[in-house]
């Protein structure tokens, strides 16, 4: 089982950037499914898993949502076919669609009580919420996903680069250096610069003042100088 983990930034390629393993056992998450059943949705799943990765054939997005259509129809409960449409969609930048499938993909993994599933897919959804402008609601996600797993790098990266775009440093900085400590990774790295560079808007260092100030002394003393010369 293959699927990919989003993670915000400029391209929807590179979105994901994260590949997750996880074992693909649809028995225990659908009670009273019949083997037969299962059989059939799990073949429907691997033929569009194929598509979508490109293993053994071109690459075709489009087929692999056929066929993890046709797995859902047999069983609508399967986590993987309902994370992986959603990822398709946000990569084509369709996000009402990609929204709807990480939330169906949030109850399937509740249903089944798996807390690392439902994480996942909470910071997908973050993701979707976030590029369709829905910041308050990402917030929210990145927030749920953490709380149920503290060790998602994607969920920390994700939260902290939504806080930079709206330009909270502090906090974005404060979600990083949690992140370290429970979460280690060299990805944070590009976000602290951000923060460095970001936090730093619109105030002036030692020099930049300096100069603003002895630029008004060299002024207000030119001005004096003035009235002193036009009182005589």
């Amino acid at each position: 089982m293959v699927s990919r983990a989003l993670v915000a930034g400029k391209s929807a390629r590179l979105l994901s950037f994260s590949i997750l393993l996880s074992v693909f056992c649809l028995a225990m998450a659908l009670p009273g499914v019949s083997r037969a059943q299962l059989t059939k949705a799990e073949k429907e799943y691997q033929k569009g898993e194929k598509f979508h990765l490109g293993e053994g054939v071109d690459e075709d997005l489009e087929m692999a949502l056929r066929y993890y259509k046709r797995s859902l129809d047999m069983q609508p409960g399967i986590f993987h076919a309902l994370l992986n449409s959603g990822i398709i969609y946000h990569e084509q930048e369709k996000y009402k669609h990609a929204i709807n499938f990480f939330v169906r993909s949030v109850k399937a993994a509740r249903k089944a009580g798996s807390r690392g599933q439902e994480a996942q897919a909470r910071s997908n959804l973050g993701v979707s919420y976030q590029k369709d402008g829905q910041t308050g609601k990402a917030e929210s996600q990145f927030r749920a996903a953490l709380k149920m797993d503290n060790s998602l790098v994607e969920a920390y990266y994700n939260f902290a680069n939504l806080l930079i775009a709206e330009e909270r440093f502090a906090e974005a900085d404060k979600i990083l250096q949690r992140a370290n400590q429970l979460a280690p990774d060299y990805r944070y790295q590009n976000l602290k610069g951000k923060i460095k560079s970001g936090g730093g808007k619109g105030m002036l260092g030692a020099t930049e003042l300096g100069i603003v100030i002895g630029g008004f002394l060299v002024g207000l003393f030119l001005y004096l100088l003035y009235l002193k010369v036009k009182a005589r």
